[in-house]
């Protein structure tokens, strides 16, 4: 059998499997058509099992309504507590995505939206056509692999999405600080992601004070430290 490929913040790994997309190649497969031998799969050799954080999974529902998503997607969790720097995966077969416990766990809220919209813009990459022509335009604007473009994009969706929930100007920390929770020296910007400079250089566009609030998070979070 092919392999199946699976989205992991720029790492690509093997999972057997009927079906194999080329790049830039859209995958429909309907959720109600997978099939218990890949999910099986994706428990035997990953350990993964459906996610148990019922306020989690409420948002990672909204979420999905709010990019428009119509077909529900499923949301695992992995146990990997030897791994340090992996927060979250996209099995393109399975339509699913898994975070990766307890790195994920550990997360600030507005880190954990980052990772899921990152996440789900790898969905809507392989499932619509106007997410998989603005990673091909990336790769002709900015000579980027498709690799690069897939990752670039994802997180230019994700910070999108991110900038516009939040008023919090201590959110916007913990945005950037995602980059240096993983491995700095492994060069994000070389695999495609969005740097520091970047992030900081979208916030700027934004009017003068529309991150100046502390949100609920941070401010029990400092009542906790005192």
């Amino acid at each position: 059998m092919k392999k199946a490929v699976i989205i992991m913040f720029g790492i690509f790994i093997a999972l057997k499997s009927p079906i194999e997309p080329a790049a830039g190649t859209l995958v429909n497969i309907p959720a109600n058509t997978i099939s218990d031998e890949l999910l099986s799969k994706l428990s035997l050799l990953y350990n993964a099992t459906p996610c148990s954080d019922q306020s989690l999974l409420k948002k990672f529902s909204a979420m999905q309504k709010e990019i428009g998503l119509t077909e529900k997607m499923s949301l695992f969790q992995m146990n990997d507590p030897k791994n340090v720097s992996r927060l979250a995966c996209y099995f393109i077969q399975l339509q699913t995505i898994c975070i990766y416990i307890p790195n994920f766990s550990k997360l600030p809220p507005i880190a954990k939206s980052f990772c899921l919209y990152h996440e789900l813009r790898h969905h809507l990459q392989f499932t619509t056509e106007k997410a998989a022509n603005r990673v091909k335009e990336y790769m002709k604007s900015k000579n980027m692999s498709h690799d690069q473009a897939l990752e670039y994009d994802a997180d230019i969706f994700a910070l999108k999405h991110c900038l516009q929930s939040t008023k919090c100007k201590l959110c916007l920390q913990d945005i950037m600080n995602i980059r240096y929770f993983s491995d700095v020296k492994k060069k994000f910007d070389e695999k495609g992601y969005i740097t520091v400079q970047k992030i900081q250089a979208s916030i700027k566009k934004y009017p003068k004070g529309q991150f100046c609030s502390i949100c609920s998070y941070h401010k029990n979070t400092h009542n906790a430290l005192n």
